[in-house]
């Protein structure tokens, strides 16, 4: 397989026709044999030649072999999730190969096609500012508020400082206050992120996020704001020194302590109900919303911990597990979700060990008592019988 996919990457089309000429057995030119090469990663020669911008393999494997042009490839990359679950014309965005884009647009790619988690190719151009690709996108039907779970395409153009990018997303009625499942307008994500081009441009939208631009110390920003935002009847002095003092006021503490806890608790329990659909990657996000207003809050850890853990991530359900018993170190829970992630791992000397501690806090734990018993087998078929003292 892989020389399938190193003549494709390389573009040598005259090594891949006779790669699949020799494993023809159909007599179809090797349409079927090239249609069913796949890597590790579920990726195909028609990936591997648009990642590396051959177009005229693509060119190839489209119209003479008629290969999907949509085809998604397999690839599930928890750490890089805006690239898992790629088309071609994702392949071709991310390795920045404009015209393989344009042929793969042009050939009928659909610019709507999404990845592993919901984003679309109009959701990468917009993060990369590619304006031009973003202009065809637009003309070949791309949904201009698409929600994939982290933000529209504006708030991605925002969040990175794009603002030509921006600019052709409001120019063809991008919604500059959409929301959806990222909990910052496009405006408060160019505040986050210092852009302060894109601050301006998003002003036009009569948007008001003042206090996170004070709370954030960019008063650049601010001075930009405060002429045309609609002043807030709680502040009585309406300049910049008027805007801190009032920002930093007692009331003012009450109010954002009280929607932060708001926050909280809605984000926590929106991670619980997905996290009973099943939805591990959708709870994750929400654990991490919560985790934001409370990074140390060791229960939000520990179901975090067992998301990662349904996902088989030992190394990230470990990452949350292990801070669980610095903050809790007689919450029984805690040691077992370590226990969890070290039998993931395989490391299952550190995992009897987490579940005995476990259990020394609560000997009448049935869960404790059953996966020990567990691991010490699979320890003992693995030839690793030594225990850690």
């Amino acid at each position: 397989m892989d020389l399938f996919m190193t003549a494709a990457f390389v573009g040598d089309l005259k090594r891949l026709k006779s790669l699949a000429s020799q494993h023809d057995d159909k007599g179809d030119a090797g349409r079927t044999v090239l249609g069913r090469v796949k890597d590790a990663e579920g990726r195909t020669p028609l990936h591997a030649a648009a990642a590396s911008g051959k177009t005229h393999v693509c060119k190839y494997l489209l119209e003479q072999l008629k290969l999907d042009v949509d085809l998604r490839d397999g690839r599930v990359d928890v750490i890089n999730l805006l690239f898992a679950g790629r088309t071609p014309l994702f392949c071709a965005i991310i390795g920045n190969h404009h015209p393989t884009a344009v042929y793969l647009l042009e050939y009928g790619a659909n610019p709507n096609a999404v990845n592993a988690i919901g984003a679309t190719p109009f959701h990468l151009a917009a993060h990369q500012g590619h304006k031009k690709l973003l202009q065809l996108l637009i003309a070949k039907g791309a949904e201009i508020d698409a929600d994939f779970g982290f933000g529209t395409p504006l708030q991605r153009a925002a969040k990175c400082g794009n603002k030509e990018a921006a600019i052709i997303l409001l120019e063809n009625h991008a919604d500059p206050n959409k929301n959806q499942r990222c909990p910052f307008s496009p405006l408060v994500s160019a505040i986050r992120a210092h852009s302060f081009e894109s601050v301006k441009l998003l002003l036009k939208c009569h948007l008001t996020p003042l206090e996170v631009a004070v709370l954030a110390g960019h008063y650049e920003d601010v001075m930009v704001l405060l002429p045309v935002t609609t002043p807030i009847p709680a502040v009585t002095d309406w300049t910049l020194e008027g805007l801190i003092n009032y920002i930093f006021s007692e009331e003012a503490v009450h109010k954002r302590e009280q929607g932060r806890m708001e926050k909280f608790l809605l984000s926590k329990s929106n991670g619980a109900e997905a996290f009973k659909r099943r939805e591990y990657f959708s709870a994750i996000f929400y654990y991490s919303q919560a985790m934001d207003v409370d990074p140390l809050d060791a229960a939000v850890l520990s179901n975090r911990s067992l998301c990662w853990a349904r996902l088989n991530e030992g190394d990230r359900a470990l990452r949350d597990a292990l801070p669980c018993i610095l903050l809790r170190p007689n919450w029984p829970k805690a040691y077992y979700r370590a226990g969890v992630a070290w039998k993931l791992l395989e490391d299952f000397s550190k995992a009897v060990g987490c579940f005995t501690a476990g259990l020394q806090l609560d000997p009448g734990n049935n869960e404790l008592l059953l996966v020990l018993g567990e691991t010490v087998e699979a320890m003992l078929r693995s030839g690793n019988g030594h225990m850690e003292a």
